[in-house]
């Protein structure tokens, strides 16, 4: 008897899945994908700016050249709040001459005789009057910005031997949220430009919206921080009835 009741659960569950699939392969659609991107203005950007000591005529200390930073982003109208001081990143100081230089070549290299060393340090010497050679400080900041166009200014009035580097570490959009719904839209409406197309094509009447699928792995945002811009790209695939 329970092995009978069994075979009828299957028979009928056999018939309702051969019923479903007949009704959905009666059912005519039309199947578009539609892709979408657009390029945004950021309305937040980091700049990161590293500030160094340099030679000019003498030294000119770090605290000389964060005066002179901060009274420049003053007069491009850049408020304190704006700047935030930050972590160094990449020392690249030029190290002091050594004072066991020769221990450490005759170690490394005992082929050098005290001859052509002697040459060497002399030449040194020389080069280090020429130009002073110092282990500069440095200092970073954090800079935001509501216009990308104000990265150009800065670099343009900083002067160059004080800034040890300077990038753009950032952007983003308070708008984003808005501007991604926007570029949604606009490729469900080319996938259903392409199914209208299709259908006038084909000769027959386009019906409703049977199943959208939104595909979030080509909605990425990418950020290019060089050129200033937010690049969105959305794509969506639709399926529409035929009557």
């Amino acid at each position: 008897m329970k092995r009978r009741f069994l075979l009828l659960i299957s028979v009928v569950a056999m018939s309702a899945a051969m019923a479903v699939t007949t009704q959905a392969a009666e059912q005519r659609t039309i199947q578009v994908t539609g892709t979408s991107s657009e390029e945004v203005a950021p309305d937040c950007v980091k700049l990161e700016v590293c500030l160094k000591e340099y030679a000019d005529s003498g030294r000119v200390s770090i605290d000389k050249v964060e005066e002179e930073f901060f009274a420049q982003l003053k007069a491009l109208g850049i408020s304190g709040d704006k700047i935030k001081k930050t972590d160094v990143r990449g020392m690249r100081g030029v190290p002091p001459f050594r004072a066991d230089m020769r221990r450490d070549v005759a170690f490394k290299r005992p082929a050098i005789r005290a001859g052509a060393f002697q040459r060497h340090v002399k030449d040194s010497s020389a080069i280090r009057r020429r130009a002073p050679r110092f282990r500069d400080q440095r200092r970073a900041y954090e800079v935001t910005l509501n216009d990308f166009s104000m990265v150009d200014k800065i670099k343009k009035a900083l002067d160059r031997r004080m800034v040890g580097n300077i990038d753009v570490t950032d952007i983003s959009s308070s708008k984003l949220d808005e501007y991604r719904s926007e570029v949604r839209a606009g490729a469900l409406a080319k996938a259903a430009d392409g199914a209208r197309d299709i259908a006038e094509t084909a000769g027959v009447k386009l019906g409703d919206v049977v199943c959208v699928v939104v595909h979030p792995d080509q909605r990425h945002d990418k950020a290019d921080c060089k050129q200033g811009v937010i690049k969105l790209r959305s794509s969506v695939t639709a399926t529409f009835a035929i009557k």
